[in-house]
């Protein structure tokens, strides 16, 4: 939470452990999840301005979920 709060865009987020940013589909789709822990996620959607081709434009999100989705 420290991590996504503390950021500028999605971009700033790693794709690398830890926090191993990554976009989800299926039941989530459109969202993207951040590991907090060996199972448990963040899951946010962006919210406000921004262009889904470029994560840099998204500024603001919600949390939809936080825990084990698997």
């Amino acid at each position: 939470m420290v991590e996504l709060s503390s950021v500028d865009d999605l971009s700033e987020i790693s794709t690398s452990p830890p926090p191993i940013r990554h976009k989800l589909t299926g039941t989530y789709e459109g969202c993207w999840a951040v590991w907090y822990s060996k199972n448990d996620r963040i899951v946010f959607r962006p919210i406000g301005e921004y262009n889904i081709e470029d994560i840099k434009t998204i500024k603001e999100i919600i949390i939809i979920f936080v825990g084990d989705y698997h």
